[in-house]
């Protein structure tokens, strides 16, 4: 078979399929399936062919550089026409980069680092090439969403590890939560006021609709597993503000997780 061959090539001048042509290339399968489809008048556009949908991804890039190394790059940039094509360049040389830079308010980095080509590839594959002022804004709004995502966990609670004051036990509790599509999980630590691990437990828990519930559900099955190990005096450490707030608050808690907070409080001789 002709590697190079085109649709166009199996369409003749009148605008049709060339039956004979397209059986003689393909199963019969495959030429009933072709045969059906219309032919259609759209203009010609490029099209990514290492991925399912034709446009492109990183992922897909990097396959094909991985599998394929002695591909070579453009030599000359085709965002500017001006110079040779190299990361360096499309991040920091190119006239575009170098206005975004100046937006940005931003030292430009003297020896450059690795970033996302996504407007690059958007210039290439699909003709857009967004404005600087719209690069900054996007840049800005992935940054603002990226730190609301990290700051679901209250990191203002994570500190280094302290042992129980008199020589108590410590159990030291962390529950998973993602989303309320997904189970969460937890997994809890019972240390003596030298840091030796005594007793350790993980589990999964069913899905939760927000991390407090997960987290209340974790203290719930840590404080009754305690009490199955018939261990007295520990105390339980959480690493979730909002959490703790809740057990002080009792009476705010969903009814369910309320009574079973206090039963298991209750079998375990809990203080809060």
């Amino acid at each position: 078979m002709d590697l190079e061959l085109r649709v166009s090539d199996l369409i003749s001048e009148h605008g049709e399929w060339m039956e004979n042509k397209v059986h003689e290339l393909f199963p019969p399968n495959d030429a009933v399936k072709i045969l059906d489809m219309p032919i259609g008048r759209v203009p010609d556009r490029h099209i990514w062919a290492y991925t399912d949908d034709g446009a492109y991804s990183v992922k897909s890039g990097y396959w094909l550089l991985a599998n394929h190394p002695h591909l070579a790059q453009p030599p000359v940039s085709l965002l500017c026409s001006q110079s040779s094509e190299s990361i360096n360049h499309v991040l920091f040389q190119c006239e575009s980069a170098r206005a975004i830079w100046d937006l940005s308010r931003l030292n430009l980095p003297s020896n450059g680092f690795s970033n996302s080509l996504e407007n690059k590839n958007a210039f290439l594959f699909s003709g857009n090439q967004d404005s600087s002022a719209r690069i900054i804004q996007v840049a800005n709004d992935e940054a603002k969403a990226w730190k609301e995502a990290n700051n679901l966990v209250d990191t203002e609670d994570a500190c280094k590890w302290q042992p129980s004051p008199n020589g108590k036990l410590k159990c030291n509790l962390n529950v998973h939560w993602r989303n309320s599509r997904l189970h969460c999980g937890a997994a809890w630590i019972v240390r003596d006021h030298m840091s030796y691990a005594i007793f350790h437990a993980r589990d999964a828990f069913t899905k939760a609709p927000n991390r407090t519930i997960a987290e209340l559900k974790g203290v719930i099955w840590a404080i009754k597993s305690l009490r199955d190990l018939r261990l007295e005096n520990v105390v339980l450490a959480l690493d979730c503000r909002k959490a703790f707030t809740a057990i002080m608050n009792l009476a705010k808690i969903p009814c369910a997780h309320r009574s079973n907070l206090q039963v298991a409080a209750g079998l375990g001789h809990c203080r809060f």
